[in-house]
């Protein structure tokens, strides 16, 4: 199995491939969170379980799960916090806009799998989460301007703890 991660991407030629309608993804995510600090990054393994190579956005764009349908990227994460004895949609309080550069595309062959991270707290009040307990997915698309959720990962359950006032 190769591993491609993005930040080798940009230093190889690609040839420029758009992406077909037959792709499928198997997408894991996992958290690394230090409990010193606040940030919580995510860390999101895409496999290519299609039956051919498939095109992805060499600058690949996250983006959050709101409300309504205004979010795209090839990475859509959807934050909940627990509030009572259920689980709601908690998406940061501003929106990303995005600065888009030229669009280029690498290859992702079958069972490759593409590796990126992002500090999904830094959007929100002062680059950090409000405590309290959370759950978090993310779904991936091969082009960053898809708002699909097809391709959805797992749910991982995080807290954050109380901030110590002394």
């Amino acid at each position: 199995m190769k591993v491609l991660l993005c930040s080798f991407l940009s230093a190889g030629i690609f040839l420029l491939y758009k992406p077909s309608l037959k792709e499928k993804f198997s997408v894991n995510l996992r958290l690394k969170q230090s409990a010193e600090s606040n940030p919580v990054v995510a860390i999101v393994e895409v496999k290519n379980i299609s039956d051919g190579p498939v095109g992805i956005s060499e600058n690949t764009m996250w983006d959050y799960k709101w409300a309504y349908p205004y979010y795209m990227g090839n990475y859509i994460v959807e934050i909940q916090k627990k509030e009572k004895d259920t689980f709601q949609l908690f998406p940061p309080r501003a929106d990303i806009d995005w600065v888009y550069s030229e669009e280029g595309w690498i290859k992702l062959y079958p069972n490759e799998v593409l590796i990126d991270s992002m500090d999904i707290s830094f959007f929100y009040s002062q680059h950090k989460l409000p405590e309290g307990d959370y759950r978090v997915r993310v779904a991936f698309n091969a082009d960053r301007l898809s708002h699909s959720l097809e391709n959805l990962s797992n749910w991982v359950n995080f807290t954050v703890p109380p901030v110590d006032k002394y």
